[in-house]
């Protein structure tokens, strides 16, 4: 029988992961678009939809794509942490630890990544909410190995900003922006479910819908993808399209939301302040989040954010603080480690301190040591296992220069 200190040691094998972006993909979904426009009721406003889906070869090139579960729990602990301190969202993203029973158990590379028998049995509001992160969490990982975008903005979030420089219309409002460079966004719509896979060609089709065209300043359109995740029975499934152009339906509807940046400087700015407080929350240092996302507006906070002392580790990668948190289950504590490298958290704090919310130019991109990055790999991610005194130690890193790192003991 598979111990519980086994079972998250069986984390860190890399499973596979089926990938679809073809142009059978590209039929159906059409199809699928078609249908739902069609069939609107005379006199109804029918639903409008990106209409030139074309596959993306790069994300082939990783087919099937092997990823462990503890990349995908790191991943969507971290593109789901809030970059506004909130203690309702915030105390969610702990909430992640839950989905480490959420895989069956394996040490065969390679094999099938499938949900427990546990996360199968969940209820339909708690099916829906792993199946919409895991979702969210196996998008990043695709942006992050076949595009080299690691960093990420909340689109809701970015949007509570009054100085967000993008003027907008329409109601679309699409998931995240991913980037990794200057001027080089990515805009991401991501879907998961548990059901049957025409519940996946159903929200692809939807999240072709909440795609807006967005131009910056030169008038070029920042590409679009959706990815949906079909989490069946005998595996995981993802599949991913390019959406392109606008259908127009044979009467006249409204027009697809069209976003346009109004300053490239200033949008790749506020992107980088959220993507570092972003980092700040994720290590638990809200007073230096706070401090940068303050910086261009004044967010809605529980309460005041006082400096804390952070927690301190040292791996093979380098020095790294944080804050740590304990999981006690069937006799195994598991004591959680999140947190960032510590030159990256000094920044950070030096940053929030000196930036001034009157400055137009670009932030230099906060990235790690080259050293780290090389470490790191291609993948832009690395998992090291070792044994220390009365426990098994599992250390994950990402490119971005985050460690999650869980310290197992019976």
């Amino acid at each position: 029988m598979t111990t519980l200190a086994d079972w998250v040691v069986a984390l860190t094998v890399a499973r596979a992961v089926d990938i679809d972006s073809s142009t059978n993909l590209v039929s159906e979904v059409r199809a699928q678009q078609l249908m739902r426009v069609l069939s609107v009721a005379k006199g109804k406003q029918a639903p409008t939809y990106k209409q030139g889906l074309v596959p993306e070869p790069r994300f082939l090139q990783v087919n099937p794509l092997l990823v462990s579960p503890l990349e995908l729990l790191h991943t969507i602990g971290l593109v789901t942490t809030p970059s506004i301190p909130n203690l309702a969202r915030l105390s969610a993203t702990w909430a992640v630890l839950r989905y480490i029973w959420a895989f069956v158990p394996t040490h065969k590379r390679g094999a099938p990544l499938k949900l427990s028998a546990w996360a199968r049995s969940l209820d339909f509001h708690q099916k829906g909410l792993l199946s919409d992160e895991v979702g969210v969490g196996m998008a990043a990982v695709l942006m992050r190995r076949c595009l080299g975008k690691h960093r990420h903005v909340d689109i809701t979030e970015a949007l509570e900003d009054p100085k967000w420089p993008i003027k907008r219309s329409g109601a679309r409002l699409p998931d995240y922006l991913f980037y990794n460079k200057r001027s080089d966004a990515v805009i991401v719509e991501c879907k998961g479910t548990q059901s049957e896979r025409s519940a996946s060609m159903a929200q692809l089709c939807s999240g072709t819908g909440q795609l807006p065209s967005i131009t910056w300043v030169s008038g070029a359109s920042m590409p679009s993808y959706v990815v949906a995740t079909w989490l069946q029975k005998a595996g995981t499934r993802v599949f991913a399209l390019d959406p392109d152009e606008e259908l127009t339906p044979d009467w006249p509807v409204d027009p697809v939301g069209k976003w346009s940046v109004i300053d490239d400087n200033q949008l790749m700015q506020h992107l980088e302040l959220r993507w570092r407080a972003k980092l700040s929350c994720f290590a638990g240092d809200f007073a230096t989040a706070h401090k940068l996302v303050s910086a261009k507006a004044k967010p809605t906070v529980d309460f005041a954010y006082p400096a804390i002392q952070m927690d301190d580790i040292k791996t093979a990668l380098g020095q790294f603080v944080g804050t740590k948190g304990d999981l006690i289950l069937g006799g195994v504590r598991i004591e959680v480690f999140r947190g960032m490298l510590r030159g990256m958290a000094d920044t950070l704090r030096r940053d929030a301190a000196t930036f001034s919310a009157k400055s137009t130019e670009a932030l230099d991109l906060l990235e790690p040591t080259k050293e780290y990055t090389e470490r790191c790999g291609e993948e832009g991610f690395l998992i090291e296992t070792q044994e220390v005194p009365g426990a098994k130690q599992v250390n994950s890193y990402t490119g971005a220069g985050t460690v999650l790192q869980l310290t197992i003991s019976e």
